[in-house]
């Protein structure tokens, strides 16, 4: 293997003699592809092996004196690295993969093995075209703050020199170096030869370009010594290694929180309903709107202009009175707002279609503003409305009240057929304003009315008898006189039962149109903030908190790490 020769130039000796171990790490040791960590210590000492990697210990002044360990693995890219990630490519140099046997069976597993830095090393023309492949990904696989230095290349192409390949290409730079191992191991075996070499060695150790790497690995280990590791205030350096490590692990924390929100983000913007769909369901919702009041007016007018609703005339009171709530229901049964609600169910539909509607399974939840208007006390109420409750002798209730009343649903679906409580797939804001009217104001109706006539009569009754008894208890007072006490009492009771019921239906018609004015404003509004706020799908609150978080602990830790790179407590 390359790199085993690699580090054995970059361990050995000059000075003295070659060792055995050397051997182990020559162009005659068996490459076999073991990943082999070497580290220092006694020649003496056992080699151990291990499941995950071997280890060599080597009495070598340069592990000694930067006090560092070199793991010798290989590069676990595939053959097209082209197609990888910037990501994934620093990823598997930093973060090596040493496989281990799992199970008795041969199956193996991988175990991550994190390095402080990392030497990509080839030698010959099969590597150099590889680290074509790879050079893209190479100058961005190390973008972060942090990195520039923990990712370094160097190619071995034999019959050129370090110094003539790097001028030609202009690849001398802290991330890539030439080197031509043989004119190493050339120059430590001139030295071990003979003392007086020591020139031809230093011309042939400069330009076999190791010395490239003997520099980047003792910048990346300044402060291991007792002198370089105490700084001029007293406190404690941090090796650039180590803390190249850790920027780069804050700068990779804080790449992927922005990449996960960044994803969640496009996720949720990419699953909402595009806004020229919205803006199309504004423009039906207007369209339905405008009909539906063009509806409420021509029905209505022909409702309060038909045969059936003239039958409650005030004249016709004295021998109809019990037809006034069959009247009035008659009206709203056949003419409320019949072909806006089919609209409207139509329109619900298409919503419902578009998945606005999604989690809105109840009918409360469908009519979140018309189920908690109170009629009457609404502020956009008419004041021929407001007077209803006068006019009529009934409080209105609103429909909240109508829902939770058990009696009167009772009698709405015995009458009707239909549970007013029970869910619909649509808006149901119309059928509600109709049931209150059907079963809150025609009884109102229908008792006004024969309170009206029954105070008619009374009063008809009272001042013919008061005529009767002038006639009889006064002398010369004559029939005529005596009669035109009663006639008067006659006709101001019939003007009184004219005026107030004509006034009570005035006001009943009223009604009538401003709660279809109002059911209509509150569902068109209620369909208008469906499709503006329906399916945005925004960021949940507590992921953005936590996101916030962890950013604010990544410039905490930033924080701690400037002040321990210059020495500040």
């Amino acid at each position: 293997m390359a790199a085993k020769r690699l580090v054995r130039v970059l361990c050995a000796d000059p000075l003295s003699e070659k060792r055995d171990w050397e051997a182990a790490l020559s162009e005659n040791a068996t490459e076999d592809g073991t990943t082999l960590l070497v580290r220092y210590g006694n020649e003496s000492d056992t080699t151990l092996r291990g499941p995950l990697f071997s280890t060599l210990s080597v009495p070598s002044h340069l592990l000694q004196r930067l006090n560092i360990e070199l793991l010798i693995t290989t590069l676990n890219i595939g053959a097209g690295a082209i197609r990888e990630s910037a990501e994934d490519v620093r990823d598997a140099i930093l973060v090596p993969s040493l496989q281990t046997p799992i199970s008795s069976t041969g199956r193996t597993g991988f175990v991550t093995y994190p390095v402080h830095r990392a030497l990509v090393y080839g030698e010959g023309v099969e590597a150099c075209v590889a680290y074509g492949q790879l050079a893209p990904l190479l100058e961005q696989a190390a973008p972060q703050e942090g990195e520039e230095g923990m990712i370094k290349t160097a190619l071995s192409l034999p019959g050129q020199t370090a110094n003539e390949l790097s001028r030609e290409s202009g690849a001398a730079n802290v991330r890539f170096a030439i080197v031509d191992e043989s004119l190493a191991s050339k120059a430590i075996g001139t030295l071990r030869a003979s003392s007086s070499n020591s020139s031809s060695f230093s011309h042939l150790w400069q330009a076999s370009g190791v010395s490239d790497i003997v520099d980047w690995l003792t910048a990346s280990s300044k402060g291991n010594t007792p002198l370089e590791s105490i700084s001029r205030s007293g406190q404690p350096h941090l090796k650039p290694a180590i803390h190249d490590l850790i920027t780069s692990l804050l700068s990779s924390i804080s790449a992927s929180i922005s990449a996960e929100q960044t994803r969640r983000t496009s996720q949720l913007v990419n699953s909402a309903i595009p806004e020229t769909t919205r803006h199309d369901l504004q423009q039906s919702i207007t369209n339905w709107s405008a009909a539906a009041h063009s509806d409420l007016r021509v029905s209505l007018d022909a409702a309060f202009a038909s045969p059936t609703w003239r039958r409650t005339s005030w004249w016709r009171l004295l021998w109809r009175v019990d037809d006034v709530g069959m009247a009035a229901s008659d009206v709203l049964i056949r003419h409320f707002l019949f072909d806006a609600e089919r609209g409207m169910i139509y329109l619900t539909g298409h919503l419902s279609a578009l998945g606005f509607l999604k989690g809105r399974g109840g009918s409360t939840e469908l009519n979140p503003i018309t189920t908690q208007s109170t009629y009457g006390n609404h502020p956009s109420t008419s004041s021929v409305a407001q007077g209803s409750a006068s006019a009529t002798g009934f409080d209105p209730i609103s429909l909240s009240e109508t829902l939770g009343h058990s009696e009167l649903k009772a009698r709405i679906t015995a009458s009707s057929g239909i549970d007013v409580s029970s869910p619909r797939p649509w808006l149901l804001g119309i059928q509600y304003a109709r049931a209150r009217l059907l079963y809150t104001f025609v009884p109102s109706l229908q008792a006004r009315a024969q309170t009206l006539l029954l105070q008619c009569l009374s009063t008809t009754a009272v001042t013919s008898a008061l005529a009767g008894w002038t006639y009889v208890a006064l002398t010369g007072v004559g029939v005529y006189e005596a009669g035109a006490v009663a006639a008067l009492g006659l006709v101001w009771s019939l003007r009184r039962l004219q005026r107030k019921w004509e006034d009570a239906r005035s006001v009943f018609e009223g009604d009538v149109r401003e709660e279809g004015r109002m059911v209509l404003r509150d569902l068109e509004s209620g369909l208008r903030e469906i499709v503006e706020t329906g399916e945005r799908h925004e960021l949940a609150e507590e992921d953005v908190k936590a996101w916030e978080a962890a950013r604010r602990s990544v410039e905490g830790v930033r924080a701690e790490l400037e002040k321990l790179k210059q020495g500040v407590t």
